[in-house]
């Protein structure tokens, strides 16, 4: 979950997982250089969350995906540059099952009546690949 507050030219971003580290990024990119944007993270270590085999493939979705949008809203009410966004529920994840494979799903997870998501087969060609997206990730974010 990303807090975010907006004081005089202040964003504060609470929470240095998966979405405050994109929202505290695109905030910092959009906005002028007279803005600064502080992230404050309870932890002195970042775990990349997706690869763990334990946490739930749609969170880091939801995370990311939502701050994709959220930059956009606070950049709107501090400039009234754009119109204001919500997410969807489109995304995708990798689903790690052990054993050097993994599966992927994609698709709209807030989907109602049920969530509209294709699964593709578990493999170790997807585990590279998840393997690959994280470092990519990493690089990107970091």
């Amino acid at each position: 979950m990303v807090n975010t507050m907006i004081s005089g030219k202040t964003v504060l971003v609470l929470g240095g997982g998966i979405g405050g580290i994109v929202a505290a990024s695109l905030i910092h990119k959009r906005l002028s250089r007279a803005h600064s944007v502080v992230l404050v993270e309870r932890e002195s270590q970042h775990v990349f969350s997706p690869s763990l085999l334990w946490p739930l493939p749609k969170a880091g979705v939801f995370a990311h995906g939502e701050a994709e949008v959220v930059p956009n809203n606070i950049v709107h009410v501090i400039t009234g540059a754009g119109a204001p966004r919500s997410f969807e529920g489109y995304g995708s994840c990798f689903i790690e099952i052990g054993d050097g494979r993994a599966g992927f799903g994609s698709g709209n997870f807030l989907a109602e009546p049920a969530p509209q998501v294709r699964l593709r087969q578990p493999g170790r060609l997807l585990h590279l690949g998840k393997v690959a997206y994280e470092k990519y990730w990493l690089y990107r974010w970091f």
